[in-house]
């Protein structure tokens, strides 16, 4: 059986928005990063995805959405960073033989290119990236060119 090459997709028009807290508890900023989003679906935010960590909550939305999101961030005594006019390229397994390439190998062709990496998260079925949206096409061959030798590799 061939292994599938991975599959790659792009989505445009978001904004990575980090959620700066101050010194809390680490129950106190769940419970606070749990109620923020529960408004934010409430008042129809939609998330794309989700990051809450030791290090704070990232949180990725449309950029039709951010204003929505600013006003309901201000009832709740946080900041927010906003990285607007990104691109999020996702990089996934195609099937339980496909592989990904390493994450070094990745890394290294988008430094090479000088591709400023907005956020990273890997594991081992994917590969997510946002950058800038002025460096999409750049970072698209790059992982393309990932997806395309993975194919000709495992053929």
């Amino acid at each position: 059986v061939t292994p599938m090459p991975p599959l790659l997709s792009l989505q445009r028009d978001l904004c990575f928005v980090e959620v700066i807290e101050g010194e809390t508890d680490d129950l106190q900023r769940q419970t606070s990063d749990s109620s923020l989003l529960d408004r934010l679906g409430r008042c129809g935010v939609l998330l794309q995805s989700i990051e809450i960590n030791a290090a704070g909550c990232f949180v990725v939305v449309n950029c039709a959405d951010i204003e929505r999101l600013k006003d309901v961030v201000r009832s709740y005594n946080v900041a927010i960073r906003v990285r607007d006019r990104c691109g999020r390229i996702h990089l996934r397994r195609g099937g339980r033989r496909a592989f990904l390439p390493s994450l070094p190998s990745v890394l290294a062709a988008l430094h090479h290119e000088s591709i400023r990496i907005v956020h990273f998260l890997a594991d081992a079925a994917e590969v997510v990236i946002l950058v800038d949206a002025r460096q999409v096409a750049s970072a698209m061959a790059i992982m393309g060119s990932f997806s395309k030798t993975n194919a000709q590799c495992s053929a």
